[in-house]
């Protein structure tokens, strides 16, 4: 099976370089943008998706539905690939947060996560546990996940076998609407490559 992972178009808050976590914030103009390109591509490179799994946020939905033309009725919805969860300071500005919430931002592998906000331990376990469960659906041969920064950046860390402290120690970003494929017969999976 081929496993493929999207990150959502950009939105007003990623613009804006603010905390966004749970916040259901829609796509902006860019990111429908984004979004239908990405779609042309997938299209271009004639991919077929066996089923969608999005978030369970707006932002998620709205890319998967630009980019393969389906309904949203027709999308699974799994709480565990939603973004990271920062609590009391989500919608803030990234550069007025408190030295204690950045210092753990720039390394949470060596930080304990600041009261509101998620572990990386809980992050980590709950995309691993979702990618693990995808790997062994014996009813798609492809499947298209739609999902977050950093939900996105822990998957590809875990599929490249780096546990959950190492993910954080490299640095990469991953644009809006990028997508990486795997593959796995359920037994591992192959090295994420970006398309």
């Amino acid at each position: 099976m081929f496993i493929y992972l999207m990150r959502h178009g950009e939105t007003d808050l990623n613009r804006a370089l603010k905390m966004q976590g749970s916040v259901d914030e829609p796509l902006n103009e860019n990111g429908r943008a984004q979004a239908a390109a990405a779609g042309e591509k997938i299209r271009q490179l004639g991919l077929k998706f066996d089923h969608v799994i999005t978030s369970p946020l707006d932002r998620a939905r709205e890319t998967a539905e630009l980019a393969t033309g389906m309904e949203r009725s027709r999308f699974e919805i799994d709480p565990r690939i939603r973004e990271m969860e920062y609590g009391p300071y989500e919608g803030k500005r990234i550069l007025t947060l408190n030295w204690k919430v950045l210092s753990f931002l720039k390394a949470p592998y060596k930080k304990p996560a600041p009261e509101g906000i998620e572990t990386i331990d809980s992050l980590y376990g709950r995309v691993s546990s979702f990618l693990e469960d995808t790997a062994e659906r014996t009813d798609a041969d492809s499947v298209l996940v739609v999902t977050h920064g950093i939900a996105m950046r822990n998957m590809i860390g875990y599929l490249k076998g780096l546990d959950c402290r190492d993910v954080w120690k490299q640095r990469f970003s991953i644009e809006n609407c990028a997508v990486f494929r795997t593959e796995t017969d359920g037994n591992g999976f192959s090295a994420p490559e970006k398309l």
